[in-house]
Protein backbone atom coordinates (compact mmCIF):
# COMPACT_ATOMS: atom_id res chain seq x y z
CA UNK A 1 0.00 0.00 0.00
CA UNK A 2 1.33 3.30 -0.97
CA UNK A 3 1.98 6.11 1.91
CA UNK A 4 1.54 9.64 1.77
CA UNK A 5 5.55 9.97 0.92
CA UNK A 6 5.96 7.42 -1.74
CA UNK A 7 2.41 8.22 -3.45
CA UNK A 8 3.21 7.07 -7.42
CA UNK A 9 4.14 10.24 -9.98
CA UNK A 10 0.92 8.90 -11.97
CA UNK A 11 -1.24 10.26 -9.13
CA UNK A 12 0.48 12.89 -7.93
CA UNK A 13 0.84 14.76 -11.80
CA UNK A 14 -2.97 13.72 -11.71
CA UNK A 15 -3.87 15.79 -8.56
CA UNK A 16 -1.78 18.51 -9.95
CA UNK A 17 -3.53 18.39 -13.60
CA UNK A 18 -6.75 18.46 -11.32
CA UNK A 19 -5.33 21.24 -9.14
CA UNK A 20 -4.45 23.52 -12.06
CA UNK A 21 -8.26 22.97 -13.46
CA UNK A 22 -9.38 24.08 -10.31
CA UNK A 23 -7.65 26.47 -9.09
CA UNK A 24 -5.99 27.92 -12.62
CA UNK A 25 -8.42 27.68 -15.12
CA UNK A 26 -11.97 27.82 -13.71
CA UNK A 27 -11.15 31.41 -12.02
CA UNK A 28 -9.77 33.00 -15.21
CA UNK A 29 -13.18 31.55 -17.28
CA UNK A 30 -15.33 33.31 -14.60
CA UNK A 31 -13.45 36.97 -15.15
CA UNK A 32 -13.04 36.59 -18.82
CA UNK A 33 -16.74 35.60 -19.15
CA UNK A 34 -17.56 38.86 -16.97
CA UNK A 35 -15.79 40.34 -19.02
CA UNK A 36 -16.95 39.13 -22.23
CA UNK A 37 -19.97 39.73 -20.94
CA UNK A 38 -19.90 43.60 -20.14
CA UNK A 39 -18.30 44.01 -23.64
CA UNK A 40 -20.92 43.01 -25.33
CA UNK A 41 -23.53 44.33 -23.31
CA UNK A 42 -22.29 46.92 -21.57
CA UNK A 43 -22.97 46.60 -18.17
CA UNK A 44 -21.23 44.92 -15.40
CA UNK A 45 -22.84 40.80 -14.78
CA UNK A 46 -25.33 40.96 -12.31
CA UNK A 47 -25.95 37.33 -11.29
CA UNK A 48 -29.83 36.51 -11.69
CA UNK A 49 -30.96 39.15 -13.60
CA UNK A 50 -27.94 38.59 -15.94
CA UNK A 51 -28.08 35.11 -16.04
CA UNK A 52 -31.79 35.10 -17.29
CA UNK A 53 -31.10 37.68 -20.19
CA UNK A 54 -27.54 35.56 -20.87
CA UNK A 55 -29.85 32.72 -21.01
CA UNK A 56 -32.45 34.36 -23.72
CA UNK A 57 -30.67 36.10 -25.71
CA UNK A 58 -27.74 33.82 -26.23
CA UNK A 59 -28.41 30.48 -25.91
CA UNK A 60 -28.35 27.77 -28.69
CA UNK A 61 -31.10 26.38 -30.34
CA UNK A 62 -30.79 23.10 -29.42
CA UNK A 63 -29.48 22.40 -25.73
CA UNK A 64 -29.30 19.71 -22.63
CA UNK A 65 -31.61 21.07 -20.27
CA UNK A 66 -29.22 19.99 -17.54
CA UNK A 67 -27.24 23.16 -17.03
CA UNK A 68 -30.12 25.61 -17.75
CA UNK A 69 -31.12 26.57 -14.04
CA UNK A 70 -27.48 27.00 -13.02
CA UNK A 71 -27.03 29.63 -16.09
CA UNK A 72 -30.13 31.62 -15.15
CA UNK A 73 -29.54 31.93 -11.09
CA UNK A 74 -26.35 33.97 -13.11
CA UNK A 75 -23.93 33.09 -10.08
CA UNK A 76 -20.95 32.41 -12.25
CA UNK A 77 -18.50 32.29 -9.15
CA UNK A 78 -20.43 28.68 -8.79
CA UNK A 79 -20.21 27.49 -12.60
CA UNK A 80 -17.88 24.48 -12.49
CA UNK A 81 -15.82 24.00 -15.57
CA UNK A 82 -18.13 22.25 -17.90
CA UNK A 83 -20.64 25.06 -17.63
CA UNK A 84 -18.32 28.17 -18.37
CA UNK A 85 -16.50 25.86 -21.46
CA UNK A 86 -20.28 25.75 -22.47
CA UNK A 87 -21.24 29.16 -21.96
CA UNK A 88 -18.50 30.38 -24.11
CA UNK A 89 -18.82 27.12 -26.56
CA UNK A 90 -22.28 26.39 -26.92
CA UNK A 91 -24.05 29.88 -26.42
CA UNK A 92 -22.99 32.68 -28.73
CA UNK A 93 -21.52 35.04 -26.66
CA UNK A 94 -18.50 34.04 -28.19
CA UNK A 95 -18.87 33.51 -32.35
CA UNK A 96 -15.18 33.39 -32.99
CA UNK A 97 -14.77 29.13 -33.79
CA UNK A 98 -10.87 29.25 -33.04
CA UNK A 99 -11.06 30.77 -29.74
CA UNK A 100 -14.18 28.36 -29.39
CA UNK A 101 -11.76 25.36 -30.03
CA UNK A 102 -9.38 26.87 -27.48
CA UNK A 103 -12.24 26.89 -24.50
CA UNK A 104 -12.71 22.93 -25.69
CA UNK A 105 -9.25 22.30 -24.82
CA UNK A 106 -10.08 22.81 -21.20
CA UNK A 107 -13.83 21.31 -21.65
CA UNK A 108 -11.89 17.96 -23.14
CA UNK A 109 -9.12 17.92 -20.30
CA UNK A 110 -12.00 18.24 -17.73
CA UNK A 111 -13.15 15.31 -19.71
CA UNK A 112 -9.84 13.24 -18.71
CA UNK A 113 -9.40 14.49 -15.40
CA UNK A 114 -12.76 13.33 -14.46
CA UNK A 115 -12.96 9.65 -15.53
CA UNK A 116 -8.86 8.83 -14.64
CA UNK A 117 -7.20 8.86 -11.46
CA UNK A 118 -3.31 8.91 -12.74
CA UNK A 119 -1.52 10.71 -15.32
CA UNK A 120 1.58 10.07 -16.62
CA UNK A 121 4.13 12.67 -17.15
CA UNK A 122 3.82 12.67 -20.87
CA UNK A 123 0.19 13.22 -20.77
CA UNK A 124 0.71 16.02 -17.85
CA UNK A 125 3.20 17.34 -19.67
CA UNK A 126 1.15 16.99 -22.87
CA UNK A 127 -1.86 19.04 -21.24
CA UNK A 128 0.29 22.00 -19.71
CA UNK A 129 1.34 22.52 -23.23
CA UNK A 130 -2.48 22.76 -24.34
CA UNK A 131 -3.29 24.73 -21.32
CA UNK A 132 -0.58 26.80 -21.80
CA UNK A 133 -1.21 27.53 -25.62
CA UNK A 134 -4.78 27.95 -25.14
CA UNK A 135 -4.05 30.44 -22.20
CA UNK A 136 -2.19 32.87 -24.69
CA UNK A 137 -4.40 32.63 -27.38
CA UNK A 138 -7.21 33.57 -25.26
CA UNK A 139 -4.85 36.41 -23.36
CA UNK A 140 -5.57 34.96 -20.04
CA UNK A 141 -3.60 35.65 -17.20
CA UNK A 142 -0.70 33.08 -16.79
CA UNK A 143 0.41 33.42 -13.07
CA UNK A 144 -2.07 31.58 -11.28
CA UNK A 145 -1.20 29.20 -13.86
CA UNK A 146 2.51 28.84 -12.82
CA UNK A 147 1.99 28.56 -9.21
CA UNK A 148 -0.65 26.24 -9.79
CA UNK A 149 2.39 23.86 -11.72
CA UNK A 150 4.55 24.60 -8.63
CA UNK A 151 2.57 23.61 -6.08
CA UNK A 152 3.47 20.26 -4.20
CA UNK A 153 1.18 19.00 -1.50
CA UNK A 154 2.46 18.40 1.74
CA UNK A 155 2.45 16.08 4.34
CA UNK A 156 -1.37 16.20 5.08
CA UNK A 157 -2.66 17.29 1.57
CA UNK A 158 -0.59 14.36 0.63
CA UNK A 159 -2.49 12.14 3.10
CA UNK A 160 -5.63 13.22 1.69
CA UNK A 161 -4.85 12.90 -1.20
CA UNK A 162 -4.18 9.19 -1.21
CA UNK A 163 -7.40 8.27 0.60
CA UNK A 164 -8.98 10.57 -2.26
CA UNK A 165 -7.63 8.57 -4.80
CA UNK A 166 -8.12 5.15 -3.18
CA UNK A 167 -12.13 6.60 -2.63
CA UNK A 168 -12.31 7.02 -5.96
CA UNK A 169 -10.60 4.06 -7.21
CA UNK A 170 -13.02 1.93 -5.37
CA UNK A 171 -15.76 4.12 -6.39
CA UNK A 172 -15.03 3.94 -10.07
CA UNK A 173 -14.73 0.06 -9.64
CA UNK A 174 -17.69 0.23 -7.98
CA UNK A 175 -19.57 1.80 -10.81
CA UNK A 176 -17.95 -0.30 -13.16
CA UNK A 177 -18.99 -3.60 -11.62
CA UNK A 178 -22.37 -1.82 -11.23
CA UNK A 179 -22.48 -0.95 -15.36
CA UNK A 180 -21.11 -4.63 -16.05
CA UNK A 181 -24.30 -6.50 -13.96
CA UNK A 182 -26.34 -4.02 -15.95
CA UNK A 183 -24.76 -5.01 -19.09
CA UNK A 184 -25.47 -8.89 -18.16
CA UNK A 185 -28.81 -8.89 -16.50
CA UNK A 186 -30.35 -6.99 -19.66
CA UNK A 187 -29.05 -9.65 -21.80
CA UNK A 188 -30.57 -12.38 -19.40
CA UNK A 189 -33.78 -10.50 -19.34
CA UNK A 190 -34.02 -10.06 -23.49
CA UNK A 191 -35.03 -13.38 -25.08
CA UNK A 192 -32.56 -14.61 -27.57
CA UNK A 193 -33.98 -13.91 -31.40
CA UNK A 194 -32.29 -16.66 -33.08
Amino acid sequence: MATPQNIPEEELLYYKGLYILQKAIIPELRRLFKLFWQRREGNPWQDQTSGKLFFKKYRPKATGKQYDDRIKTGNVDDWNLTLLCRAFIDYTLEEDDVRKHRFNVFRELQNVYSHKTRCSREEYEEHIRQIRLAFRRLHLNEADLTQAEEIEPNETERQELLSEIQLLNQERDKFAEEVFNKLFASDRDTPDKR
